[in-house]
């Protein structure tokens, strides 16, 4: 995430991410805005700034729109 935030000029704080395994717990820590889809264990949706429906639930579609609405 931070290779890709420098080659597009896009700072760190004005990313939003998705995850939903411990994984991807450090990109939650780097960014901005995260978002746990809701099929994540627990511990992982306690870690993001947004939980969404799962991926079969059209959760990043959820996210996407919070984020174009400024919400």
């Amino acid at each position: 995430m931070t290779a890709l935030s420098e080659a597009m000029g896009v700072p760190l704080d004005q990313i939003a991410v998705f995850g939903d395994q411990a994984n991807d717990l450090p990109m939650f820590a780097r960014a901005a805005i995260s978002y746990a889809m809701g099929q994540g264990p627990e511990p992982v949706r306690a870690k993001a700034t947004h939980v969404v429906a799962s991926n079969n639930d059209d959760g990043v579609a959820e996210a996407i729109e919070a984020i174009l609405a400024g919400r």
